[in-house]
């Protein structure tokens, strides 16, 4: 565990809300700051009620890409772009002694080291964003333009900025003052990113990857967790042990957003695998998003065939908490969550009419694996449909599919029959 006042930890403080904002805005702090000084900001993010996994807010309502409308569960893109220099930022109100210099975060990034040149750091954001796809359906688009409007109230506009906008400035130095803040963010539906570049702390690549993940994290509506143990993102403490998004906090963006392939919660729609004969197919980062929904799947067409599935809930169990009465993680009230116990997953295997149920299982209980196996499929293919029943929230799963041409059953059959047939006239021969 990285202790917080190493030069690995980022200590966050809660939600905040910024003055002139179109959205909250969450603080985050560089190691060394004072124990006071965070549990006086992290207690506004205490969650009431038992330990529990994730700390989610309201996702985004409207994206540029998207439009309007957006509702809990659906998938978003998301724009995003770094601001240019000479940007204007006004100071926070909650961040004592923030100065309202424009941006320079060009600067200072094609100035670090390992950052710059500019593909580099471009790409760096890109890759710690994308941490965040690896399951939920978030997909982060790069935008090429940034008009340099004022940092904040602005939303993403094609072809103009991006949802997310990426500015910096001096926050508060790089050892001013007690917060030693290194950057903040913005929650939905505002979603921008302030780095202090008078604060050397963001000037190597993995730091400055991680400070990205997380910031990105509260853009996407992801507050703090706890306890700080290095194994989540969203911890106050950012640890430089594992590179992006882990369990917890993937947990907390499906339940916003849901899976690539949220649309295929109808046969119509229904997601292409490429599941093919003679093949086994290895889906992972799937999920139902909630107690009430349901993932189908196109099996093949044109061959007949025999199909099994395998169904595993995924995920390990580990350790999640609430922050104390006095906001700190210390001491904090923690408890064992098993993502493989939230819905009892249940397999169907649907005919081409997608109504007739050729075969079901849901026999192992929570956490169990499921699987079918054997299953005749004709010619005009069909549907494996996946749905749960439980909590309402969040069962990421794995699919395993193996599809076999049918005569293949037949063959097996014959060379069995022609085995015990041999078997039999050896015998009578023995007998005579």
């Amino acid at each position: 565990m990285t202790p917080v006042g190493t030069f690995a930890g980022i200590i966050a403080t809660a939600f905040l809300f910024a003055a002139s904002a179109r959205a909250q805005v969450v603080v985050c702090h560089a190691d060394g700051t004072s124990a006071e000084r965070v549990a006086s900001q992290i207690v506004a993010a205490a969650n009431a009620g038992p330990p529990q996994a994730a700390n989610v807010s309201s996702g985004w309502d409207q994206t540029a890409t998207d439009g309007s409308g957006l509702v809990r569960g659906m998938p978003i893109t998301l724009t995003w772009s770094v601001v240019p220099n000479g940007t204007p930022i006004n100071a926070t109100a909650e961040i004592s002694g923030e100065s309202s210099d424009n941006s320079n975060l060009v600067t200072y990034l094609n100035e670090a080291a390992e950052l710059g040149p500019q593909n580099v750091w471009q790409d760096t954001i890109q890759t710690a964003l994308d941490g965040w796809s690896n399951g939920p359906g978030i997909t982060f688009v790069y935008e090429p333009n940034d008009d340099g409007v004022l940092l904040g109230p602005n939303p993403g506009v094609l072809g103009v900025r991006g949802d997310i906008r990426i500015g910096g400035h001096d926050i508060d130095g790089d050892d001013g003052g007690d917060s030693k803040v290194v950057a903040y963010a913005f929650f939905p539906d505002g979603g921008d990113i302030v780095i202090d570049t008078a604060d050397f702390f963001s000037t190597t690549l993995f730091r400055f990857r991680n400070v990205i993940a997380h910031e990105a994290g509260h853009a996407i509506g992801m507050g703090h967790v706890c306890p700080i143990n290095q194994t989540k993102l969203m911890e106050p403490a950012i640890s430089t042990s594992f590179n992006g998004p882990q369990i917890d906090d993937l947990l907390g963006a499906h339940r916003n957003y849901g899976d690539l392939n949220e649309d295929n919660g109808l046969f119509s729609n229904a997601s292409d695998e490429g599941f093919a004969v003679d093949t086994t197919v290895n889906v992972n980062d799937l999920a139902l998003d909630d107690d009430g929904d349901e993932d189908w799947f196109l099996l093949p067409t044109g061959t007949l065939t025999e199909l099994s599935v395998t169904l595993n809930p995924a995920g390990a169990p580990y350790i999640v908490g609430n922050p104390t009465a006095g906001g700190s993680c210390t001491g904090a009230s923690t408890a064992t969550f098993d993502p493989t116990l939230v819905q009892d997953l249940r397999i169907d295997i649907i005919d081409f009419d997608h109504q007739t149920t050729v075969a079901t299982s849901q026999s192992t209980g929570l956490g169990g694996t499921e699987s079918v196996t054997d299953i005749r499929m004709s010619k005009l293919g069909g549907f494996i449909r996946v749905v749960g029943a439980g909590d309402d929230d969040v069962q990421r799963y794995e699919l395993e599919v193996t599809l076999v041409p049918e005569p293949a059953r037949a063959l097996l059959t014959a060379i069995a029959v022609i085995a015990i047939a041999t078997i039999h006239q050896r015998r009578r021969r023995q007998a005579a």
